[in-house]
C-alpha cells in the first residue's frame, strides 16, 4: 500500500514521505522481487500521484528488481479504465492482466483481483475458474514446494481499520 494519505483522511497521519523512504530502503537491500498488494496511489486517475509513484519507485527500477502488483480498490477509483490505463504501462511484463501467477524458485505465487464490485460477473467467473486450475496445477507440480495466494482485501484480519472480506473468503 504505497498510496499517500489524502486530504480527506485528515484524522490519519500524513505518510506522503514514508513510501519513498521505505522503497529506497527495500531497493538498498536488493530483494529478489517485490510484491505490492494494491493501492499503488490514492486516486488511479491522478497524473500527479503517478509521478510521485514513479519517482518513489525509481530505486527499484534502477536496480532491476522485479516488481509485481495486484489491483487495490484505489486502482479502480474515479474512472476504472483511466486508472488501469495508468497502471498497465508501469507493469508491461503483466500483459494487462489483473490476475496472474508466476513461479519464483520453488514458490508459486497466485495473484488475484479481489475488487469484486469492479469486476463483471463474467470476469469473476473466469478468475474463479482460472484460480482453481492454478492451484491444482501448482499443487501437482513436483517443482513447487509452496503456494502463496495474494489479494488486496483480507479474507481474515485483526485490523481495527479494515474488516475481513466475505467475498474473498467465498471465492
Amino acid at each position: 500500500d504505497t498510496q499517500g494519505t489524502s486530504f480527506w483522511e485528515f484524522w490519519r497521519e500524513d505518510n506522503k514521505e514514508n513510501p519513498p523512504l521505505l522503497i529506497k530502503e527495500i531497493a538498498d537491500r536488493k530483494p529478489a522481487l517485490v510484491i505490492n498488494l494494491g493501492d499503488l496511489v490514492f486516486c488511479g486517475t491522478s497524473a500527479k500521484q503517478w509521478k510521485h509513484f514513479d519517482d518513489a519507485h525509481k530505486p527499484l527500477i534502477d536496480n532491476n528488481i522485479p516488481y509485481f502488483y495486484i489491483p487495490g480498490n484505489h486502482e479502480y477509483w474515479c474512472n476504472p479504465q483511466k486508472s488501469l490505463a495508468n497502471v498497465f504501462p508501469r507493469f508491461p511484463h503483466l500483459d494487462r492482466r489483473k490476475w496472474y501467477s508466476f513461479r519464483f524458485q520453488k514458490i508459486a505465487f497466485v495473484m488475484t483481483d479481489s475488487n469484486f464490485s469492479h469486476l463483471s460477473q463474467l470476469e469473476v467467473s473466469c478468475q474463479v475458474d482460472w484460480y482453481k486450475k492454478e492451484l491444482a496445477g501448482a499443487d501437482d507440480d513436483p517443482e513447487i514446494d509452496y503456494i502463496v495466494v495474494c489479494c488486496h482485501h483480507p479474507p481474515f484480519t485483526n485490523s481495527k481499520v479494515v474488516k475481513p472480506d466475505k467475498e474473498v473468503r467465498q471465492y
